[in-house]
């Protein structure tokens, strides 16, 4: 999905490239809390990994994160792997891919997901889970895309970054 912001390219990428950014500025899914977050201060560029927990619903996860790609200001790319303390998808790997071209005045920012969740139940239990996430989740991912983008929009207008 891409959506226009009105910030530069490299404010977002410096924004984004923040993991701590997610205590302070991030907005979240309703029902998702991101409790901690064990980041080295400043950008997590390519190779750098960090840590964190929280829960979602009341469900209690922790993560860890790799950089996988990092070139400021056209493109980050994180791949987590989250551990759930209960349910049926007790673990998940998730590869996130934010992609910025400069248009005018503003940046097309282009966000692709990936989620394979690791399922420990029935085949149609397993069968559940990949409509929910093509269904569901889809749809909530891009509207958590677009509040994540005019959050951040409100912290490149408050404190400007390069």
């Amino acid at each position: 999905m891409t959506r226009r912001s009105i910030l530069p390219a490299p404010v977002l990428f410096d924004l984004f490239a923040d993991p701590r950014g997610c205590l302070t500025w991030h907005v979240h899914p309703k029902g998702m809390e991101v409790q901690r977050i064990e980041a080295p201060e400043g950008l997590a560029m390519e190779g750098a990994g960090f840590t964190g927990r929280g829960a979602t619903r009341g469900v209690p996860w922790t993560f860890t994160a790799r950089v996988l790609e990092a070139r400021r200001p056209d493109v980050y790319v994180v791949e987590a792997y989250v551990n759930f303390e209960r349910g049926p998808a007790r673990r998940a790997r998730q590869t996130e891919r934010y992609s910025y071209r400069s248009d005018g005045d503003g940046t097309l920012v282009t966000y692709e997901v990936e989620v394979e969740r690791y399922v420990t139940a029935s085949f149609w239990s397993s069968l559940a889970w990949r409509a929910y996430d093509a269904l569901i989740s889809a749809r909530a991912r891009r509207r958590g895309f677009s509040e994540l983008l005019a959050a951040a929009e409100r912290e490149g207008a408050r404190s400007p970054v390069s």
